[in-house]
């Protein structure tokens, strides 16, 4: 007696015709439509299946009872021959991603026959070395999943303290710009205090994101794609420049549009321009960096873009109040066209070039009244 058509692919198809006549009776040919469950994890382990063509994915619960799943395969592939050998319940969950064309056999009579014929015992111990092999597999895999697991869960607590410090952090800056205006009284200005506060904090925050250890691409100084980078942040350039002067017409319709400076504020002028590009890069590593960039690897959702560009932005406004209402809602308007260059590129590069000129454009070039006290 031959094999028939639906034991092709199949160990079974190399039997004899004597094996052939044996287990003819109790084999069964099954069809599994995509979506179902094939074998259940611990359920009793009352058949083996010999799939012969589609596509399998194997699901193991967690401690808490939740489906993970381990990996996919394909047919041909024999399944419950685990359950075969030691006679105990299923150890996963076999479901079909595809159709399945398989032939079932009775566990209990499969044992039965293994142990009176030859010819179908010696194909046992190739199922059974299938079945280490393919759990090896799994097990590796599964290693490497609760590896980047882990890492994950270590970055997830690592970028969590740095977005605490980063917030106390502004906020000791805000609080220390808002004292600095008392200084007004005793220097004649609070520039230079100010100044250093910026410098302080920004340093604070740029050496705390160090002692993480974390790779400096989380931080938002990678370097991929400089060249697109660079473009889009002129092509911000292009747009903030007239928007700046637009708002300046609406804001101060009766000051000049261009600053003309007293000459005593030559020297001052110059010492606050080179604080101001130094103090830009740190701004952006906090603000885009640190804050939105920890808040994308925090949220989830259609939303998690739009969320971390609004709520970093909200603190660059905020921190921009102590010039002028005015410069903190340009800053504002600003930060918003930041945040998504960020968001497209991960890096600061093309968001600081384009910060440098606008704010250099709206702080020492426009006759914003009151910016510098």
């Amino acid at each position: 007696m031959s094999p028939p058509a639906s034991w092709s692919d199949t160990p079974l198809a190399e039997l004899s015709a004597d094996a052939v006549a044996l287990l003819f009776p109790i084999v069964e040919a099954v069809s599994v439509p995509t979506g179902e469950t094939i074998l259940r994890e611990k359920s009793p382990a009352d058949h083996v299946l010999f799939v012969r063509s589609g596509k399998l994915s194997i699901w193991r619960n967690d401690k808490s009872g939740t489906p993970r799943k381990l990996r996919a395969v394909d047919g041909p592939i024999a399944l419950g021959i685990a359950s075969l050998a030691t006679g105990k319940a299923r150890t996963a969950t076999v479901r079909a991603e595809s159709m399945v064309e398989a032939v079932s056999i009775p566990a209990a009579e499969l044992r039965s026959l293994v142990g009176h014929h030859p010819a179908i015992a010696d194909i046992v111990p190739g199922l059974i070395s299938e079945t280490i092999d393919l759990l090896d597999i799994t097990i590796e895999r599964a290693a490497r999943d609760v590896a980047a697991l882990e890492e994950r869960a270590r970055t997830h607590r690592q970028m969590g303290v740095l977005l605490v410090f980063t917030i106390i952090g502004l906020s000791a800056y805000s609080l220390a710009l808002v004292g600095a205006d008392g200084l007004e009284r005793f220097m004649g200005s609070s520039d230079a205090f100010k100044a250093m506060v910026m410098l302080f904090v920004g340093g604070g925050m740029a050496a705390f994101a160090r002692y993480t250890k974390l790779p400096s691409a989380t931080f938002g100084l990678g370097m991929n794609t400089p060249g697109k980078q660079v473009v889009e942040g002129l092509l911000s350039v292009a747009l903030l420049i007239p928007a700046s002067v637009a708002a300046k017409a609406w804001f101060f319709p009766e000051t000049p549009l261009i600053a003309t400076l007293e000459p005593d504020f030559a020297f001052r002028g110059w010492m606050l321009f080179a604080v101001y590009m130094a103090l830009v890069p740190l701004q952006e590593i906090i603000v885009r960096g640190l804050m939105q960039g920890s808040l994308q690897h925090f949220l989830t959702g259609k939303l998690r873009l739009p969320l971390a560009i609004l709520g970093s932005n909200a603190v660059f406004l905020v921190a921009h109040l102590n010039m002028d209402v005015s410069i903190a809602l340009l800053s504002a308007g600003g930060g918003l066209i930041w945040g998504v260059l960020y968001a497209r590129h991960h890096s600061i590069l093309g968001v600081t070039l384009s910060h440098w000129i606008v704010g250099a454009w709206v702080l020492f070039v426009m006759d914003f009244p009151g910016i510098w006290g």
